[in-house]
């Protein structure tokens, strides 16, 4: 990341806020990203040729945050565990899947739900960043795209 976490608004479902992380994760690693995003369930049979190049799906497999509200210090705590799956929409096929979790904590003196919006954010961004690091499934998009 570049030192900016941003935060996952209160009033956003936890897939679309997913969603937008792994959006800003592939912007931010130079991949061309659509604006639109297909409700897509995860199966091949379902898959459309016209949702572009490649298909990034997933489901939130855990996903808890809390806030132990102890005196003089707040504890932070966000875990989150994600299934990611990748197809090339053009040949209809999932190419990989990959399952990530990230834990996140921090103390502070106070209460703050911008603070637990960030925890919660960073686990989920770390997550996806762990995600996407494998050489074989860069290697499986890079063939996808040619």
């Amino acid at each position: 990341m570049d030192g900016l976490t941003k935060v996952i608004p209160k009033t956003m479902k936890p897939s679309t806020a997913v969603s937008t992380i792994v959006k800003d994760v592939l912007v931010k690693s130079g991949h061309q990203v659509s604006l639109t995003m297909p409700a897509w369930n995860l199966q091949e049979n379902t898959i459309q040729g016209d949702w572009g190049k490649i298909l990034i799906g997933g489901n939130i497999d855990d996903l808890e945050v809390i806030c132990q509200n102890d005196i003089p210090i707040k504890t932070y705590n966000a875990r989150v565990r994600l299934t990611m799956v990748i197809a090339d929409a053009q040949t209809g096929k999932i190419i990989h899947q990959v399952s990530t979790a990230s834990n996140n904590s921090l103390e502070h003196v106070y209460f703050s739900e911008e603070l637990l919006g960030q925890q919660l954010s960073s686990a989920v961004t770390e997550a996806v960043e762990k995600a996407f690091e494998s050489k074989s499934l860069q290697e499986k998009i890079q063939n996808a795209l040619k």
